[in-house]
């Protein structure tokens, strides 16, 4: 409402009354001339019941306020850090603000006190003005409302008597005197002052337990006044928690940062003010200072390195908020809007980016981005000489984001943070690799020992994730050649059908943090914001590096340290048949470093029955042709995925050799040499069970002149092999019928007695699918050759379905019983297997009471070995018994021949290391069973490789038995009962001894062994 006239609004100032003389004289002596006139201004904030803090009406610039104390009138003092409030202060100040704070009035000095004199060192005091202070008008045609009036009407001041002025002021109807009546008529109703007191507890100081507060009032709306602007950014206010209870705090305006104000609380009280630091503070005491907002606690300052337990910022685990802390972090809503917001509309304030993590609830950082993006266009206040920081990206940012973004494949992880991708063309094929970095993340440091362990975990993610995936890239920035550190491209990669944001899951998952930018620094992830709330999310959780713990790098053992170590490991690995590996590093195209987590170890590996071209190990030396090629091959194949691996033996300097499977059923070996890019090594290959593929592959290879057969001569080769012998195919058995594992061991025995020399025993055609479950036997005559196989027929099942039962039986605390067992010989009992820590049946073969140990074969799996008494048994006969499942290991000898045996040690160990390879530990095999030893029902075999190429033209040349012998590594057997029985057979085997010992093979190298 308007003011009323200027003659009413003096007469009123007087004393809000007509002048204490009759008309006459009122007429004979004007008043106006002895009143000063009225001056107008806007109340900015009230300190007390009392006293206003007012600027100039039309001035919108700081430093033009002043203090003004209401004349004739004393409120209730509010309160400080060292004291308490005056009863009623709170009611009564609250009273004046609501009545005034934003609102035009006009005044009067009505006199002045002088300021004291100042004392040395501190500031100078100003004087004191006590002036008549008036609102517009209640209702049209009223004088001005007197606020003195109001203020005394509703009980929150007394008259205040001055003595010096108390002569002046004794005058019936003088000002003083009204505001006694009203004041009269106040107590007599008994409001405000001389009410009840409210019982208000205020606290003036930031609460002694800041974690327990914040833990209680945090995400709550809570009424509140701002008190105190310190500056754009940090304001002082007044938590109304109760209708008794009231809070004061500093609060820190979530999201943004104003520039620093003399004064303010910045890190000297002498420090002059930043550049608008004063523009910014008026800004937010014109639209809050004394208003009634709604504060949102949400956290407290952190250091502004990476949040993790292990950054030199934090030397212990991250505790909640700091009991001690001075100021608490939060929103400041009022009725018309965010004041944050507005500040960085008006380009009064920068967004602080670690803030994005505790806004994530309540709309996030995008609208404060927003907001500073169009101050910047509009070269607002700080933004005025504002210009994009020229970088190596700035040509990359300002390009679409769809020409920025292409796909690509994976090809292996560098780091937690780093991968190398091969670009997808249009066409379909793969580009060069490019090492690509995750926008604004960092992986934890792998030099610090208490977090290796999670960037180790961090690299294993990538690894499972991504390597050989199809993934989009979308880049964002690029960082310049620095020093020694070449330019670094860095983009957000995506993967999966729902696009999912790869650097997001490490942040998430706790195996990463977000990069600390300076506040220049605008080449950042498009999703920073993103990132630094999943942080913050992570941190609330204590995943991964948040959680305090340390975890050291995983320590792992190195099974190709020396050719010994790696026989230890040899006998379990053979025996596992395929088992899971990661392949670490490709050295070339057919050898490999390897990850087995099954055993915990490191080892190098080689693939069996093929030889790849080299490529060189230094700059003196050259690649041989292809050989590049072959690494790149199995370097895109191989490097960091997930294989399963075979192990056939060792070679001379620890390594294993064997077969890798990409995909469960793809052979590295086989892919090379269909490509041209290895040969078949003829020896080693004709050991493997794929020799077939490899031959058939490196055929198709030739026909096509691919790779190393550029150039090849199909004539030639064909003439080379016409003379070639071929072998013949075995019927029968077919493939084989079912599977188990085959169980290898150390145990041993040497062919059975010999048959008897009576009547010939009558040829078998009794083909059967096996493996050779276990073979036994070395170069002393106290360990002789002998093996056993396991006939793969229904029982199989029927096995593993045993030996379900059997572990769960050995589970129960039933089984742990017999602690005072002692065996017997010929008793079948449970023993355990020394491999592998698990329980089988066995038959005692042999006990040592003093020794307080067992010899015992495994009769499901041929195995023998001695057991210490404590892991015997008694078994189970009902359950696990031979009536349940007769044992299916059978104990087996050659037919026909037997191996050499004689005094040359050397190579009799060859000889057991050729069929080990032949007729490897869990191969499939086919066996005609020509013969069953009567009493021991050892049985005598004649093995063939199903996978041999000879197979399907003649059984006698196909047979494992002829191969032995022609290689020189196995006699014939004559005195076996069944010899006549196989003339065809018999005849290829003498032909085989007798081309043996002409080209001086195996024991017949230096001549006849047979003649000594």
């Amino acid at each position: 409402m308007p003011f009323a006239s200027a003659a009413s609004a003096a007469s009123t100032s007087a004393g809000a009354a007509p002048p204490p003389t009759n008309s006459a004289a009122a007429t004979a002596t004007p008043a106006a001339p002895l009143v000063p006139a009225l001056k107008s201004a806007i109340v900015r904030s009230v300190l007390s019941g009392d006293t206003i803090v007012i600027r100039p009406k039309g001035v919108n610039i700081p430093g033009k306020e002043e203090t003004v104390h209401i004349a004739g009138i004393a409120a209730p003092r509010l309160g400080s850090r060292d004291r308490e409030d005056d009863p009623q202060a709170f009611p009564s100040r609250e009273y004046l603000r609501l009545l005034t704070v934003g609102r035009e009035i006009r005044y009067r000095i009505e006199y002045t006190v002088p300021a004291p004199a100042a004392i040395p060192g501190s500031a100078v005091a100003q004087p004191r003005q006590f002036a008549h202070v008036f609102l517009p008008p209640k209702a049209p045609g009223l004088p001005d409302t007197n606020v003195a009036h109001d203020i005394l009407a509703a009980g929150w001041a007394k008259v205040h008597d001055s003595v010096a002025r108390r002569a002046d002021d004794a005058d019936e109807g003088s000002w003083k005197q009204k505001l006694r009546a009203v004041q009269d008529e106040a107590t007599a109703a008994g409001v405000g002052l001389w009410g009840p007191d409210d019982l208000l507890k205020v606290h003036h100081s930031m609460p002694e337990d800041t974690a327990a507060f914040l833990a209680e009032w945090k995400g709550k709306p809570i009424e509140s006044i701002v008190e105190q602007v310190r500056d754009g950014s940090m304001l002082r206010v007044r938590l109304l928690l109760s209708s008794t209870h009231q809070q004061m705090i500093n609060l820190s305006l979530a999201g943004i940062k104003a520039p620093r104000v003399a004064g303010g609380g910045g890190a000297s009280p002498t420090d002059a003010s930043e550049p608008f630091g004063e523009e910014a503070k008026f800004f937010v005491e014109s639209r809050l200072l004394q208003r009634n907002i709604k504060v949102t606690l949400l956290s407290v300052p952190q250091p502004v390195a990476a949040p993790t337990p292990f950054a030199n910022t934090a030397s212990a685990a991250p505790a909640p908020a700091a009991p001690s802390a001075s100021v608490l972090i939060g929103l400041a809503i009022h009725p018309v809007g965010d004041i944050a917001h507005f500040l960085l509309a008006a380009g009064l304030a920068r967004c602080v980016d670690w803030h994005a993590g505790m806004l994530a609830s309540y709309g996030g950082m995008e609208k404060y981005r927003q907001a500073e993006r169009a101050a910047k266009e509009k070269r607002l206040n700080l933004w005025q000489s504002y210009s994009a920081p020229a970088s190596a990206s700035t040509a990359l940012s300002s390009q679409p984001v769809a020409q920025r973004t292409f796909d690509a494949v994976v090809t292996r992880i560098i780091s937690g943070d780093t991968v190398q991708v091969r670009r997808r063309g249009a066409d379909g094929k793969l580009g060069p690799e490019r090492r690509i970095q995750f926008s604004s993340l960092r992986q934890p440091q792998a030099k610090d020992a208490k977090q290796a362990g999670y960037a180790a975990e961090a690299r294993e993610f990538l690894r499972k994730r991504l390597v050989g995936k199809n993934v989009s890239v979308q880049m964002d920035y690029i960082k310049p050649k620095d020093g020694d550190f070449d330019e670094r491209e860095y983009a957000t990669v995506k993967q999966g059908n729902k696009d999912a944001d790869i650097g997001l899951l490490l942040i998430s998952k706790g195996l990463a943090t977000v990069q600390r930018h300076r506040r220049d620094d605008e080449d950042r992830s498009p999703d920073f914001d993103t990132l630094i709330e999943a942080e913050a999310k992570a941190i609330a959780e204590a995943k991964g590096i948040h959680s305090g713990k340390e975890l050291p790098a995983p320590r792992m053992g190195d099974a190709s340290e020396s050719a010994s170590k790696a026989n230890t490991f040899l006998p379990g690995l053979k025996r596992a048949g395929r088992i899971a590996a990661v392949v670490d590093f490709v050295a070339s195209a057919s050898r490999f470093k390897l990850i087995v987590p099954r055993e915990n170890v490191r080892l190098t590996f080689v693939l069996a029955g093929i030889r790849a071209p080299k490529t060189a190990r230094n700059a003196s030396e050259k690649d041989e042709p292809f050989g590049r090629e072959g690494l790149d091959f199995s370097t895109l194949r191989a490097l960091q995925r997930d294989v399963e691996i075979e192990v056939f033996s060792t070679d001379k300097v620890g390594g294993f050799i064997g077969a890798l499977y990409l995909n469960k059923s793809d052979n590295l070996a086989i892919a090379l040499v269909d490509n041209g890019l290895a040969s078949v090594h003829g020896y080693s290959a004709e050991s493997t069970p794929f020799y077939k593929q490899l031959l058939d592959a490196e055929d198709k290879a030739k026909k096509a002149q691919l790779g190393v057969w550029q150039g090849y001569d199909a004539a030639a080769e064909e003439a080379a092999y016409a003379d070639a012998g071929s072998a013949g195919a075995v019927g029968g058995a077919g493939a084989a019928r079912g599977g188990a594992p085959a169980w290898g061991g150390a145990s041993n025995g040497r062919g059975a007695a010999g048959a008897s020399a009576a009547a010939p025993a009558p040829a078998r055609t009794e083909y059967v699918d096996c493996i050779i479950s276990d073979v036994r036997g070395s170069s002393s005559p106290d360990e002789p050759f002998g093996f056993s196989v396991q006939v793969l027929d229904d029982q199989i099942q029927q096995l593993e379905t045993l030996m379900h039962e059997f572990s769960l039986h050995h589970q129960s605390p039933i089984a742990a019983g017999g602690a005072h067992f002692i065996p017997r010989a010929g008793d079948l009992v449970s023993a355990k297997f020394s491999q592998d820590g698990a329980w089988y049946r066995a038959v005692i073969r042999k006990v040592s009471p003093g020794l307080k140990e067992a010899q015992v074969s495994f009769i499901d799996y041929g195995n023998q070995e001695s057991v210490s008494f404590k892991n015997l048994r008694p078994l189970d006969a009902a359950k696990f018994g031979r009536t349940r499942l007769a044992a299916q290991a059978k104990e087996a000898r050659l037919s026909f021949i037997r191996l050499y045996d004689g005094k040359q040690a050397e190579y009799v160990e060859e000889a057991l290391d050729r069929f080990r390879a032949i007729a490897a530990e869990g191969r499939k095999m086919i066996a005609n069973i020509d013969y069953t030893e009567p009493g021991t029902n050892i049985i005598h075999v004649s093995l063939y490789d199903p996978e041999a190429p000879e197979i399907g033209k003649s059984p006698e040349l196909g047979c494992v038995n002829y191969e032995l012998a022609r290689e020189g590594y196995a006699l014939l057997d004559t005195s076996v009962r069944y010899w006549k029985s196989y003339p065809a057979m018999t005849k290829a085997l003498g032909s085989a001894l007798d081309e043996a010992r002409s080209r001086h093979r195996g024991c017949f190298e230096y001549g006849d062994p047979t003649e000594d």
